[in-house]
């Protein structure tokens, strides 16, 4: 069985809604510094509607999270685990899983420097996400979790019409700073 474990303890719920909460910040003042980067008021950045919240939240919910997140947290990073530990199958992971996003980078628009900088924050973004979730794996093997912080992710996103690479940019710092935070607990908590 690909899940085995996966589902094996109760969802925690405190760390549920503390990814939930995480994302929502990362992405609140990520848009704060591209509020002040382009002198735009903060709201101005955001667009929502009945309309794009139905359709974003099921495309989010059945393509990338649900489907990724069972690949990556349900089968991949626990065989990993195993001969490599928690920070480096992380790693791992997140390499594997930005290069998997290679075609969406070859539709994102960007050219020349900026598609450069979008390519390394994003591979970024997923190597210090990963990082995060391979130590939430050792705190709760449920791969609701993971998939609920990965939809965040991408949901969140969907609602975000600023100015999109200094905001990825800034996520991508935020994340590195969230891992390292994560790693460091990890660490302690092991020793």
């Amino acid at each position: 069985n690909i899940f085995s474990g996966m589902f094996s303890e109760k969802l925690n719920v405190k760390l549920f809604l503390a990814v939930i909460i995480l994302e929502v910040l990362t992405y609140l003042i990520a848009s704060i510094v591209v509020s002040v980067y382009d002198n735009v008021p903060l709201i101005s950045q955001w667009t929502f509607s009945k309309e794009l919240f139905i359709s974003s939240f099921l495309i989010c919910l059945f393509t990338g999270a649900t489907g990724e997140e069972s690949g990556w947290r349900g089968f991949l990073f626990p065989h990993l685990f195993e001969h490599y530990g928690c920070i480096k199958s992380g790693l791992i992971v997140g390499i594997i899983w930005g290069l998997w996003h290679f075609p969406l980078w070859l539709l994102s628009g960007y050219t020349g420097v900026e598609f450069l900088l979008y390519v390394t924050e994003f591979l970024i973004c997923t190597i210090a996400w990963s990082v995060v979730m391979g130590v939430l794996y050792t705190w709760n093997h449920n791969l609701i979790l993971f998939v609920a912080y990965h939809f965040f992710v991408n949901f969140l996103l969907c609602f975000f019409c600023g100015n999109d690479l200094i905001f990825q940019i800034t996520i991508a710092l935020l994340a590195v700073l969230t891992a390292i935070g994560f790693a460091i607990a990890y660490l302690r908590h092991k020793n």
